[in-house]
């Protein structure tokens, strides 16, 4: 998905693209999951797609954070657990709170699914 964005790009501009997306995919996915495991809270973009509030996510986002917006709903929505986000209020919770239960058991199971993008394809 990510790189087929700019498939329709010439040369090198497909290229820094490409590699732009991979960077902000791989910055963004470590944000969110030092949320997840510390209570990190992480700047506004993220927290909008936390809160469920992809209105305001979008109109956060720069170019290329809204072309993964997608990819980054869908590993909070099938990875994450269900108490660490859909609301503000959930989020400033997880952050406060210490779910040491429910953050162990994510980060013994995140590491295979942050290391792919959600098309299944290997992110590095």
């Amino acid at each position: 998905m990510i790189l087929q964005l700019w498939e329709a790009k010439r040369g090198h501009e497909m290229i820094y693209r490409t590699e732009l997306t991979d960077v902000r995919w791989a910055v963004l996915r470590a944000a969110l999951v030092r949320y997840v495991i510390h209570g990190t809270i992480p700047g506004h973009f993220l927290q909008a797609v936390l809160a469920n509030d992809l209105t305001d996510a979008l109109c956060r986002a720069d170019n290329t954070s809204s072309g993964i917006l997608l990819a980054l709903v869908r590993l909070v929505y099938n990875e994450f657990p269900s108490d660490s986000h859909g609301s503000r209020k959930a989020v400033v919770e997880w952050g406060e709170s210490t779910h040491e239960d429910l953050r162990a058991d994510f980060e013994s199971n995140i590491r295979d699914a942050v290391l792919t993008n959600y098309d299944g394809e290997e992110a590095f």
